[in-house]
């Protein structure tokens, strides 16, 4: 029989709230330190202990790792100037980041790369296959082409020629978006092709005025199906889609019952339980809140949560 591979994907929040991806890393201080050490954040500011803003090199090194560079950025008067690097890790399962700060606004052209572990259910650290995402910014707001790929590393961790296997691109005017928005939620190896859409939507000052979804070979298949067979399972990029696609009725969601942190089952919805967790709580280690309960968001509860949702849908 023959298979075909949908991924979830998310590269950051939602429209408007771009991701600092230096402060993340700042309020972590339990997996990492800063440098110099007299250094703090206020309101997206940086001052040394005498208050005055602070002009230099700022590191952030992981406190797991001795003598592990994490991140590094340039601050200029309290703002955050120049190249922002973040460094690869697989032990500390942080994705690659570089891109161009001016007056504390992403400008230019950001890249993220990051092992592709859906890609053959592949863990961090044996994933070949890496993410590679960029996103246009102008004056901190998104503005121009967006494009995800794939790519394959080289030893030694350095990029080899692209596989061309894309998953999405579009573009943005001003932070919102515009023209045609393509996704392929099928894998080079299916389809043959080195892009192949599987949906196709089609914006206007950010309002969605055109949906088309089809299948490999080109057949034409109704989107809001299509979004309900594969929920969960197809791309739902975090920082490009608004939507929440859900069930289209509340009788025949999937309820499952877990445990919170302090042992109290739990009643969920396991398709939008998931969806919130991979869309709000992308760090390695965050606690999340509802109706009253506690749950630990680490990879023990991510993979009870894929072995529950692959039993429902």
């Amino acid at each position: 029989m023959v298979r075909y591979y949908l991924f979830i994907l998310f590269i950051g929040s939602s429209l408007g709230q771009v991701t600092d991806e230096l402060e993340n890393l700042y309020t972590q201080k339990g997996r990492f330190r800063i440098q110099p050490s007299n250094i703090y954040n206020s309101e997206g500011n940086w001052y040394s202990d005498n208050k005055k803003p602070y002009t230099g090199k700022l590191e952030i090194y992981s406190n797991k790792l001795k003598e592990y560079r994490v991140a590094e950025c340039s601050i200029s008067d309290g703002l955050k100037n120049g190249i922002f690097i973040q460094y690869s890790s697989n032990k500390e399962k942080l994705p690659g980041i570089v891109g161009l700060f001016v007056n504390n606004k992403k400008e230019g052209t950001w890249t993220r790369m990051e092992p592709d572990i859906n890609y053959q259910n592949q863990s961090w650290e044996d994933s070949k296959l890496q993410l590679i995402t960029s996103i246009d910014y102008r004056d901190g707001i998104k503005h121009g082409s967006t494009i995800i790929h794939r790519a394959s590393l080289e030893r030694y961790g350095y990029i080899h020629q692209p596989r061309k296997d894309i998953i999405f691109q579009g573009q943005y005017s001003n932070g919102e978006k515009t023209g045609e928005w393509y996704y392929s939620d099928y894998t080079k190896e299916i389809t043959g092709m080195t892009f192949y859409w599987s949906r196709k939507q089609i914006y206007k000052n950010n309002n969605l005025i055109e949906n088309k979804c089809r299948e490999p070979w080109g057949k034409n298949v109704d989107c809001e199906k299509y979004e309900q067979d594969n929920l969960g399972k197809i791309n739902l990029l975090s920082s490009l889609d608004k939507q929440v696609i859900k069930t289209k009725d509340p009788i025949i969601a999937n309820k499952v019952v877990i445990k919170d942190d302090s042992g109290i089952d739990v009643e969920i919805d396991i398709n939008e339980f998931v969806y919130h967790i991979n869309n709000y709580h992308q760090s390695i280690v965050s606690i999340h809140r509802e109706n009253g309960h506690y749950f630990s968001v680490n990879d023990k509860l991510r993979k009870m949560l894929n072995s529950l949702l692959e039993s429902h849908n």
